[in-house]
């Protein structure tokens, strides 16, 4: 019965969806109560089975309740990832996460963006391996990280990544960091375990043998200091930081460990194995449940790590097939327990989780108690303790399905105790009960079709069943077990169909029809009109202040109050909470795993709890307690900042960054400015030179607004165009500038001391035989556009190599650079002594247009063709052209 005290009790702490288990758990206990006379006959075997019975009544729906005090999130920020698979999770002191990949280096994660640090990135030139197989924070702060070629630290404050060097670090694979209470870094590398100082300096090197079958595989720093290690394919060893000793632990276990958490309450270790289960230590007392040995599970007993979770008695264990939790027995005494009886029971979240087998890596918990399971498949998800008002207890309604052929259709819907009335379109009013899932629907000659048209459903307050109508008709139906009966009030005759029905209690129901409401009491069997309306009544009820209100718009949301206060409002797709004396708010999806339905159509009041109908299932739903009560400040980081540009600041509320809400100001007398929801980027490049102090507020994932904190004091620099070097240049501008236009205002005035330029002479020998037959071709063939170096080549009887090669023996330049000057030459001379116009002097010299002879002319003469006549004109000396190209 030890299972029992782990257990939610039933009567206060259960949350309001199981409390339907009441009446079966009282039935059960009186059934007991009866056994007593039979027992004292001897009847052990009725008795045992009718405690079994008790066993199974309180222990499943508690089961349920523990199943449902988590919910599954996939990584919010997978898809920004480098590397699809993460091998290992951390959260540092500030609040970021820290994502160790399977081929895309280390990454840090504010919420809302993902910063990698790899070979490609921020490492480019100092990682050498992109695959992180573990991590830890140093007390500076920093970053240490094994891949499996080396190990690396990032230094946080200038983020920049640092490689470990030393002989026994380079290129080996890093099993395991841990971080010892004064400070040291030790890491385990095969057999080697290599210790640090806080400054990241080398200090000693110590081993665990030579057998290179055994490495160390994971590390923890217990509640004294030690470090203990788990060694793969062998047992446990120790180390004392202070002095530094290595000692082997006594192991007697067929199989090797491979994880250990110490257990402070308990005061012993928990070791999982690699093959056996988990065991308890110092004692080596094997726990049976978490020995899983069946064809499909064989598994589940290959243990990756352990996590005891300090809110709830639970131990999460991820093994080689998927993840596993346990409920442990509470402590008794301060001593070391020594019995031999089990101490874990199976926890199940099987509820929760994906289906099937997963490949998972070790599980984290951050400071907010989620669990965060990186792994391969399914990909990085977490698992998060849900609000009080989050225990959701889901219904298909099965038995709707195999009686009518579809899947059940809410349309309107009152809860009853045990039992829920059901108005589902196209069916007739029927009664459902959710512990034995039996359905039954109210007789079809009962009131025929108004029955099944008409909608309207309230709860009665003062006596059994509820109120439904027959067109004009009051009808007041109940039940005993699944039958249904019924009648009709008499008194309340109605004018028109009725519409809306709502029992505000002391036997008074609100009637809403076509035009009128009116007030039934039927204690007294009184009808009275209340208003006269100009249209049909959606909803009808009275305030808070006993005013009567009603709508007649069919698409207005429906709202109610719950008995804390909070006030909920439903559209077709979201159900929200809102909480008017904190402004405190959350918002259920349609989508929404434990709701999942097409869209919503009705909710009403179930004592404590709200019933919300929908397309496909019904949900019992608790008031979230959360959002009574007043969470302080959080802080609010400082995650990124351009100088130029913006500043991102973040909550470290990594699953709700979504829901969370930034204002922000420069000076504190401005307004505040608000950004949307799940943007924390603010813009500061319209800002103007100088120091600004940045104030910032933000909600919480309720939609509450914490205290102003000033986060961050910055300098916008001058912009470049502003500084001392840009003026430098402004100045070196200027001058150019001002002697330039000093020199042309010279060649204005005298032009004729400024010579024409000419080409730049070309180094040959002119009265060499070769250049002299080969400056009577280029002349022969002048005006030829198409004359080229392999006409040349033709003429003179060489190869194209041959002539090349005597170029370069005879002069500096090319055949066909020879060409073009000569051509430009035999222009420039044409230009001085021709009337000829631009265009027939640049095809008299063998160019294919006016433009492209300009362009040629200018490169070589500086001046265009017009320019150059028109200076020849003003009898400036003529140039001396081309050198000797003549």
């Amino acid at each position: 019965m030890n299972v029992l005290s782990f257990t939610f009790p039933i009567e206060k702490n259960t949350p309001a969806p199981l409390r339907r288990y009441r009446s079966t758990f009282a039935k059960v206990q009186e059934h007991l109560s009866g056994g007593t006379e039979e027992a004292s006959k001897g009847s052990r075997p009725r008795c045992l089975w009718r405690w079994l019975m008790l066993l199974m009544v309180v222990l499943l729906p508690c089961c349920h309740c523990l199943a449902q005090g988590f919910s599954y999130h996939p990584l919010p920020t997978q898809q920004q990832l480098p590397a699809a698979n993460v091998n290992v999770v951390m959260q540092d002191s500030e609040g970021y996460m820290w994502y160790g990949t399977a081929g895309g280096g280390i990454c840090m994660d504010d919420g809302y963006k993902v910063f990698a640090y790899n070979s490609e990135t921020t490492g480019k030139g100092v990682m050498e391996n992109d695959e992180v197989t573990c991590m830890a924070e140093d007390h500076h702060g920093k970053i240490w990280f094994g891949t499996r070629g080396g190990t690396y630290y990032i230094n946080k404050k200038d983020r920049t990544v640092h490689r470990v060097e030393n002989k026994y670090t380079t290129s080996r694979k890093v099993n395991c960091i841990s971080v010892t209470p004064d400070g040291c870094v030790w890491v385990g590398i095969e057999q080697d375990v290599l210790k640090f100082s806080q400054e990241g300096q080398f200090l000693k090197a110590l081993s665990i043998g030579t057998n290179k079958r055994q490495e160390v595989k994971e590390m923890i720093v217990d509640s004294k200091g030690t470090l203990w290690m788990t060694i793969l394919r062998g047992g446990l060893v120790t180390i004392n930081p202070q002095t530094d000793q290595m000692t082997t632990q006594p192991w007697d276990f067929p199989a090797a460990a491979s994880y250990m958490v110490e257990d402070t309450l308990r005061h012993y270790y928990w070791v999982g194995t690699w093959g056996g289960g988990i065991v308890r230590y110092p004692d080596m007392t094997v726990e049976p449940a978490t020995v899983i040995t069946t064809e499909k599970q064989h598994f589940g007993s290959e243990v990756y790590n352990l996590w005891i979770d300090p809110q709830r008695p639970v131990m999460w264990t991820a093994t080689m097939d998927d993840i596993y939790a346990y409920t442990m027995q509470a402590p008794h005494s301060t001593s070391p327990v020594s019995s031999p009886s089990p101490m874990l029971q199976p926890y199940d979240i099987s509820q929760v989780l994906p289906k099937g087998k997963k490949l998972i890596n070790k599980l984290f918990a951050d400071k907010r108690g989620n669990i965060w399971v990186p792994g391969y498949s399914p990909h990085t998800f977490i698992l998060t303790p849900t609000h009080s008002g989050d225990h959701i207890r889901r219904d298909e309604v099965q038995a709707m399905t195999d009686q009518m052929g579809y899947k059940v259709m809410v349309n309107r819907i009152a809860c009853e105790g045990d039992y829920d009335w059901i108005y589902q379109n196209r069916t007739r009013l029927s009664l459902y009960h959710p512990a034995t899932g039996q359905l039954s629907f109210m007789a079809t000659d009962a009131y025929p079709t108004p029955l099944s048209t008409q909608k309207a459903l309230a709860r009665c307050k003062t006596k059994a069943g509820v109120w439904t109508c027959n067109g004009k008709k009051l009808i007041h139906v109940w039940h005993e077990g699944m039958k249904i009966l019924w009648e009709e009030e008499e008194e309340a005759k109605l004018p028109n169909y009725i519409s809306a029905l709502s029992d505000e209690g002391n036997g008074k129901l609100l009637i809403g029809t076509e035009k009128q409401a009116f007030l039934y009491n039927y204690n007294t069997k009184k009808l009275k009109q209340l208003t006269d309306t100009v249209g049909i009544i959606q909803q009808i009820s009275y305030d808070q202040k006993g005013k009567l209100t009603y709508t007649i718009d069919p698409q207005a949301p429906k709202q109610l109050a719950d008995t804390h206060g909070h006030v909920w409002t439903l559209t077709e797709l979201t159900l929200t909470e809102h909480n008017p004396k904190t402004g405190a708010s959350r918002t259920l999806h349609a989508s929404d795993p434990n709701i999942n339905m097409d869209y919503l159509t009705d909710i009403t009041l179930s004592d404590d709890s709200i019933c919300l109908g929908g397309i496909g299932a019904y949900c019992m739903i608790g008031s979230c307690h959360e959002l009574d009560e007043v969470r302080p400040d959080g802080p609010i980081m400082v995650s990124h900042y351009d100088s130029l540009q913006s500043i991102s600041v973040s909550t470290m509320n990594h699953l709700h960054a979504a829901n969370i809400q930034f204002a922000y100001r420069i000076h504190p007398k401005d307004p505040w400015t608000e950004l949307p929801k799940g943007e924390n980027t603010i813009d500061i490049s319209h800002l103007q030179h100088g120091t600004y102090t940045l104030q910032v507020k933000a909600t919480d994932e309720f939609g509450v607004w914490h205290t102003p904190q000033s986060v961050y004091t910055f300098s916008v620099p001058y912009p470049w165009y502003l500084r001392w070097y840009a003026w430098s240049v402004y100045a070196a501008i200027l001058g150019a500038l001002i002697v330039f236009l000093w020199k042309y205002r010279q060649l204005k005035t005298h032009p004729g001391e400024s010579p024409l330029p000419s080409a730049t002479p070309v180094p040959y020998n002119k009265e060499h035989p070769f250049f002299i037959k080969v400056t009577e071709l280029v002349e022969k063939n002048i005006d030829n556009s198409n004359y080229n170096v392999e006409d040349l080549c033709r003429d003179l009887g060489m190869s194209r190599m041959n002539m090349y090669r005597k170029f370069q023996s005879l002069s500096t330049i090319t055949p066909l650079e020879f060409i073009r000057i000569y051509r430009l030459n035999k222009g420039a001379t044409l230009l001085q002594t021709s009337d000829l116009s631009i265009n027939e002097i640049a095809y008299a010299v063998g160019f294919s247009s006016a433009q492209y002879f300009a362009k040629c002319f200018k490169e070589v003469f500086q001046l265009t063709p017009r320019q150059y006549r028109e200076r020849e004109k003003k009898d400036i000396p003529a140039p001396h052209g081309a050198g000797i190209i003549r």
